[in-house]
């Protein structure tokens, strides 16, 4: 009896997603990179460690989103909390 084992599909993300991931595993104080699934494409949502810092959310062009978690000025874009209604992954964890 032969058995085959399957190998599991590697995800592909935009040119621009992927350089960003790949600087956030670099960064001091991060934790975890969340995909979330809408009807309407991708958003990666760059969850770090810092206090009072904001946590990236862009789409899969890299255009910003928004900005969660923040304790800041006031002068950045916060989030719809509908954005968190759709399905979502950890597609990495320190």
């Amino acid at each position: 009896m032969t058995t085959a084992c399957k190998k599991k599909a590697e995800t592909v993300y935009s040119d621009c997603v992927e350089d960003k991931i790949t600087a956030f595993k670099n960064e001091q104080y991060t934790q975890r990179i969340v995909k979330i699934t809408r009807p309407d494409g991708n958003l990666y949502w760059f969850i770090g460690g810092a206090i009072d810092a904001g946590y990236e959310m862009v789409n899969d062009a890299c255009e910003l989103v928004c900005i969660t978690d923040c304790e800041c000025d006031g002068s950045v874009i916060i989030c719809d909390s509908t954005h968190f209604d759709f399905p979502q992954e950890t597609i990495w964890e320190r």
